[in-house]
C-alpha cells in the first residue's frame, strides 16, 4: 500500500503474459473517429442505398421525417462527444437512395479555412455567389462558393 497526501492507493502487480499475444477484437460498429472525417463522409457516393450506410453511420444517426417533405427522409449525424450535428444525409424514400450530403465544419476541422476546404475538391471550379439578405442592415446575406456543374456548394462565413 502507498499513502499520499491522505489518500489511499493500492498498487497491484499482475504477472506478465510472456509469449502470448493480446489482440483487440474489431468492433462491428466503426468508431466515431473512423466515420466522422471529411474523407470518409465525402467518399460515400450519391445514390448509395440507405441499408448499405447503416453499418457506417448507424450509431451516429437520428432519422427524421418532415411532413413538408413527404418523399424524403433525413439522417442527422451527431458527434457523440458534443451532441452537436456534424453532418446530414438526405434520402429519397421510395428508392431509399442518398440524394444529398451536408458536412458541417467545426473549429477542429482543417477545412475551417477556405483554401483547405476548396482543396478537397480538386476538379471543382468555384465561383462566389452573394445571395441577398432579408436584413437591410447586412451588405449581403449568405455567401456561397459553388460549382453548380459538380453540385458542390460551400457556405462562406
Amino acid at each position: 500500500m502507498l499513502r499520499l497526501a491522505g489518500m489511499l492507493y493500492i498498487l497491484i502487480f499482475l504477472p506478465s503474459c510472456a509469449g502470448t499475444s493480446h489482440q483487440r477484437e474489431q468492433s462491428p460498429t466503426p468508431t466515431y473517429a473512423e466515420v466522422m472525417t471529411f474523407e470518409s463522409f465525402s467518399s460515400v457516393p450519391l445514390g448509395s442505398r440507405k441499408a448499405d450506410l447503416v453499418n457506417k453511420f448507424g450509431a451516429f444517426k437520428t432519422e427524421i421525417n418532415r411532413p413538408e417533405f413527404p418523399d424524403t427522409s433525413f439522417w442527422i449525424l451527431r458527434d457523440p462527444r458534443t451532441g452537436f450535428q456534424k453532418g446530414a444525409l438526405t434520402f429519397e424514400n421510395r428508392s431509399e437512395t442518398l440524394t444529398a450530403k451536408l458536412w458541417l465544419i467545426s473549429d477542429e476541422d482543417p477545412e475551417k479555412t477556405i483554401d483547405v476546404a476548396k482543396s478537397r475538391f480538386k476538379t471543382a471550379r468555384f465561383s462566389l455567389i452573394d445571395l441577398p439578405s432579408e436584413n437591410p442592415h447586412l451588405l449581403y446575406g449568405t455567401r456561397l462558393l459553388a460549382d453548380e456543374k459538380a453540385g458542390i456548394s460551400m457556405e462562406v462565413n
